[in-house]
């Protein structure tokens, strides 16, 4: 009798147990397809206003699955946009943003993390108030720089020399990449104090006995630098370049500065930006129906989104594993 009623009472546990453990389940189960259509519905509904057929465009029926499938909007925006020559021009200010900005920003974050000095502090202290700071407020100097650009005086003193040569006492570097490559070079491109954040917190991670060690065997500090700190820091470098890629690829605050769209060649985002002015005040995009916006816009913005989509997809897993092993939450 007591052998049967301990084994009853052993079957409710591990049932109720269960049974916990299936409403625990289903919870996550909702909660994760909840999260995921929050996050993945703005790219569903881009892709079907994109597909959709323009003659079906007004059909108020049609949400998520088009009832006729066309590539129309895509052809009018890759010809609205010149949709090559910006993705070419917005390629070589990412790739050469990002290069340069992993070289400049790991230099930074090593010698924050590892040289003891007395402005170490304050210049750590102005690199997070980069971060902080929003780039609305440096707006217009940083454009008036760049149209007018004169380091120290150097171009107006070569323009008193020689003006048969240089005719303007000053560069005009609004409408290049060069606009956004020289603050790059000089870590504080585009979320550049994040950048040289993360670098400084992998390297006070790693024990300072490496550096000892290449130093008796003759290493200068640029030598310890390239040849022992930096092949460490992949997970690092990795996380940056993720991250830069990103950033310069779908930026659309400086690239609206910087660049004229009706005039220069533009990155994706200032295209982007001025085909959606001009489609919606009806000037400059030929359109049989005001609806055919609607599906112009979204072809324009997935065609801008989907290159760096499919880059992040591929390199997701490393990403993943580098922002565990930088060390940034500490």
């Amino acid at each position: 009798m007591f052998k049967a009623s301990k084994l009853s009472a052993t079957k409710s546990y591990h049932l109720k147990k269960n049974t916990f453990k299936w409403i625990i389940n289903i919870v996550k189960f909702f909660f994760i397809a909840g999260m995921c259509y929050l996050f993945l519905f703005p790219v569903i509904y881009l892709l079907t206003a994109a597909l959709q057929d323009p003659a079906t465009a007004s059909d108020p029926t049609i949400i998520y699955v088009p009832t006729q499938l066309s590539l129309e909007n895509f052809k009018l925006a890759i010809e609205k946009m010149d949709f090559w020559s910006s993705a070419g021009i917005t390629l070589l200010i990412t790739v050469l943003c990002t290069g340069v900005t992993l070289l400049s920003c790991s230099m930074v974050g090593y010698g924050f993390a590892r040289y003891k000095f007395f402005e170490n502090k304050i210049a750590f202290m102005l690199v997070i108030i980069l971060i902080i700071i929003p780039p609305q407020t440096t707006t217009i100097p940083t454009f008036i720089n760049f149209r007018f650009f004169d380091p120290v005086g150097i171009v107006s003193m070569l323009h008193g020399w020689f003006p048969e040569v240089i005719k303007e006492p000053y560069l005009q570097l609004t409408g290049s990449a060069w606009s956004m490559v020289i603050p790059a070079i000089f870590a504080s491109g585009i979320k550049a104090g994040l950048c040289i954040y993360i670098f400084r917190q992998f390297f006070l991670g790693q024990p300072k006995e490496l550096e000892e060690a290449a130093k008796i065997d003759g290493c200068s500090a640029f030598g310890t630098y390239f040849r022992v700190m930096l092949p460490l820091a992949t997970p690092a470098i990795i996380t940056v370049a993720v991250l830069s890629s990103v950033w310069y690829w779908t930026d659309s605050f400086y690239s609206s500065i910087f660049f004229d769209p009706v005039n220069d060649k533009s990155p994706l985002s200032a295209t982007l930006s001025i085909l959606y002015t001009s489609a919606t005040s009806n000037t400059g995009v030929s359109v049989v129906d005001p609806e055919q916006i609607k599906g112009l816009l979204a072809a324009a913005a997935f065609l801008t989104i989907i290159p760096i989509l499919i880059a992040y997809l591929i390199v997701q897993r490393k990403f993943t594993e580098s922002i565990e092993r930088t060390g940034i939450v500490g």
